[in-house]
């Protein structure tokens, strides 16, 4: 099953949560609040940084792109654990590193 992500900086690697990437030494709560400001609840912070958070299809990975800007990812999903987000809006997320194999940059 094939989503995609839109992400700022893909370094042609894994894909991970942002939990994964921010420095333990800082304060994560911060660090999301900063990315994510509209989110008020901190279980918001949490669901959104403890997954990587995908679209269902091509064109709601563009309109996104097309209003935040980054570049598009196809990520296939295949014999992994994907859940449903609903705290936003209905959209796939999934616990866990996506390993670069299982990417391909869309544009």
């Amino acid at each position: 099953m094939y989503y995609y992500h839109v992400c700022q900086n893909w370094d042609g690697l894994a894909l991970m949560p942002l939990a994964e990437q921010v420095d333990w030494d800082d304060n994560v709560a911060e660090a999301l609040a900063e990315k994510w400001p509209e989110a008020s609840p901190y279980w918001i912070y949490y669901v959104h940084g403890s997954y990587v958070h995908m679209y269902d299809t091509l064109q709601q990975a563009q309109d996104h792109a097309a209003e935040h800007g980054g570049s598009i990812l196809q990520v296939d999903m295949t014999g992994l654990a994907v859940y449903r987000d609903i705290a936003e809006f209905n959209h796939p997320i999934y616990a866990g590193i996506v390993g670069g194999e299982k990417i391909r940059l869309v544009n």
